[in-house]
């Protein structure tokens, strides 16, 4: 009997221990939570990486889009400059066709007027008048002559005042002179020679 009651108070003394040793140990290793982390890390790890190259490609094609119309509007801004260059040219040679064209007018006009001044003045020519040398420079007509009266060179300056060739007529170098015996009236007329008739009023309103 006493080796019984002896044996269980061993008995009861040591299972302490053993629930001392069980809590202490805290009930073995729990691998879930490393686990929950693991699949967690598989998944969110890839689900960035797209998301991540999604936001990349997003980039990517608004960069494309932007470089497409910068190329676009390069291109249209080339065109303006070189439609503005053909614009250009074309007002350039268009300049020189005018300038062309009034020379060409200017030249024709004048030969009309010199010849118109040159009939105007063998019709106006008072009679024992005659011409000795006619010269034009720069638009002034010099002409030479004589006369057997004097009476008659203002005659011949009012006929030729109402010429819309001439302008200015001017008689100078008025002189009595002779041919041999016979007494003569030299004189020399000057005038502007005008190309138009319209040129001829502008003239004489300045």
């Amino acid at each position: 009997m006493i080796e019984t009651d002896l044996l269980r108070q061993k008995t009861q003394k040591r299972r302490p221990r053993a629930q001392k040793a069980r809590k202490k140990g805290g009930g073995g290793f729990n691998i879930i939570p490393i686990i929950l982390a693991l699949i967690f890390a598989v998944i969110l790890i890839p689900l960035t990486f797209i998301f991540q190259q999604i936001r990349i490609n997003s980039v990517k094609n608004r960069i494309e889009e932007i470089e497409t119309d910068i190329n676009r509007m390069q291109q249209e801004l080339e065109s303006r400059r070189e439609a503005q260059q053909t614009l250009l040219n074309l007002q350039e040679q268009e300049r020189q066709l005018r300038e062309r064209i009034a020379i060409i007018a200017s030249l024709n006009s004048g030969r009309a007027a010199y010849a118109h001044m040159l009939q105007e003045i063998a019709d106006n020519l008072p009679e024992y008048t005659w011409i000795s040398s006619l010269s034009e420079s720069g638009g002034k007509i010099t002409i030479t002559g004589m006369t057997l009266y004097d009476i008659v060179l203002p005659h011949l300056w009012d006929k030729l005042s109402n010429s819309p060739y001439l302008t200015n007529i001017m008689i100078e170098n008025w002189a009595l002179t002779s041919i041999g015996e016979q007494p003569v009236v030299s004189f020399t007329l000057t005038a502007n020679l005008v190309k138009t008739t319209v040129h001829r009023e502008e003239v004489e309103n300045e």
